[in-house]
């Protein structure tokens, strides 16, 4: 089937699932809107979302590479829980974002984006636990991972970096570089459906509190943990 399309409306295919993943798969696809949309459509109520997706490098392997953030802003739009959140290489070495740990540097070196949508989305209802702690040193916390932090040797106390290069390093072998630069990471998120809704399409979570038209507010209020009304839900 062609995932570019609609499964349900074009091959009236209409199974869900427990456990629905995207394992390097959806960044060969360009309809990304129709991708997470027939993930959505093809999980049940309380079930899983696996996505394992390039991140950094990856050059030319697909069309996209993927942030954390846009997880958290599609979570956010479609009410999803966010059961895991981390970078990991292929060989399976992965640095979770622990939803308990405040960001190791000043708030103010946080992007006010980043608290803004935290609050105002409510991204991270459901983000309460981790399957898996940080195997090393270099942990992240939550806005650590979804904060616009440049890879740069000029910045190691930055946790984004710092966890960045942990990963790169264990990909060596499959490199067989000694430039830890080279490895290829990818972004992890375990989302949990928690409803039977239609799927959402999520704004962008630095720009909610900046739309000026009455109409695009209401469209997007369920991103701001509020209905059109203004209630929170």
């Amino acid at each position: 089937m062609d995932l570019n399309r609609d499964l349900a409306a074009d091959y009236d295919f209409h199974a869900t699932f427990d456990l629905v993943t995207n394992l390097g798969t959806g960044e060969h696809v360009f309809d990304q809107r129709r991708v997470f949309e027939n993930i959505h459509n093809l999980t049940k109520p309380g079930g899983l979302m696996l996505h394992v997706m390039p991140f950094v490098n990856w050059i030319n392997h697909g069309f996209y590479n993927f942030n954390p953030v846009l997880y958290a802003d599609l979570a956010a739009a479609n009410d999803y829980g966010i059961l895991r959140l981390g970078v990991a290489n292929k060989g399976g070495f992965e640095v979770t974002a622990d939803p308990e740990r405040a960001p190791q540097r000043a708030t103010s070196s946080v992007p006010s984006w980043v608290a803004r949508s935290a609050r105002a989305a409510r991204a991270y209802r459901g983000l309460r636990r981790v399957v898996a702690r940080a195997p090393s040193p270099n942990g992240l916390g939550l806005t650590d991972a979804l904060a616009e932090i440049p890879l740069s040797p000029a910045a190691p106390d930055l946790p984004l970096p710092r966890a960045l290069e942990a990963v790169m390093n264990r990909d060596r072998v499959y490199t067989e570089s000694d430039y830890p630069v080279l490895g290829n990471v990818s972004v992890v998120a375990l989302l949990q459906k928690r409803h039977d809704r239609a799927f959402t399409i999520p704004m962008a979570g630095r720009y909610l509190d900046d739309i000026e038209s009455d109409s695009l507010k209401a469209e997007y209020a369920g991103q701001h943990g509020a209905d059109a009304s203004g209630s929170e839900h």
